[in-house]
């Protein structure tokens, strides 16, 4: 068995702990009734020593069953190893990413898109928030209509290139008029 994090609460205290991941394997021991290799059952007030001493502030028994309950998944060794296989995976994506940059501005800036979308792929996998703001939607929305925009003008612009060159092509010379008579004259005095 092993214990992932399916949800990432910004409130709850060890959901945001740098130790998240020793936090919820702990979790699962005690959940799992386990010894620890003293011979001591992990059990609710060992776990709230333990958390203590790696500087959760003041740890609860409110906070440990919230936390597990409704933060973690506990997966069968195969899903978890499925679940490893993915984020690595993901990573081995991300260096392809920055590997196969040609060193070009559009080149590098494609490198680190890709490497974004996968970021934010990994924190949802992990059950964690990706961090999207509304502002990061909406200006994914205005760079989309922009990029439309620029599409349709482009296009736009180029239909009337191929019209103009269409134009001249089948544009047919000029028809030549009838050369003038030239009359000799003498102006006369009067």
């Amino acid at each position: 068995m092993a214990v992932v994090a399916i949800k990432t609460e910004p409130r709850c205290k060890l959901c945001t702990h740098p130790q998240r991941s020793d936090i919820d394997a702990l979790l699962e021991r005690r959940s799992r009734g386990d010894l620890d290799d003293k011979g001591n059952r992990i059990n609710q007030e060992y776990v709230i020593k333990v958390f203590a001493e790696w500087g959760v502030k003041n740890p609860t028994k409110e906070n440990l069953t919230t936390h597990f309950g409704k933060h973690c998944e506990v997966l069968e060794d195969e899903a978890a190893v499925e679940r490893e296989k993915e984020l690595d995976e993901i990573h081995q994506e991300m260096l392809d990413a920055l590997d196969n940059s040609d060193g070009s501005i559009d080149g590098d800036l494609e490198a680190i898109r890709k490497v974004g979308m996968r970021r934010i792929r990994k924190l949802v996998l992990e059950g964690r928030d990706p961090g999207i703001t509304n502002d990061h939607l909406l200006k994914a929305v205005a760079e989309q209509t922009k990029r439309s925009s620029n599409d349709a003008a482009r296009s736009l612009l180029g239909q009337l290139a191929g019209g103009m060159v269409q134009a001249l092509a089948t544009r047919q010379e000029p028809r030549q008029l009838p050369a003038a008579e030239v009359i000799d004259v003498e102006a006369v005095e009067e």
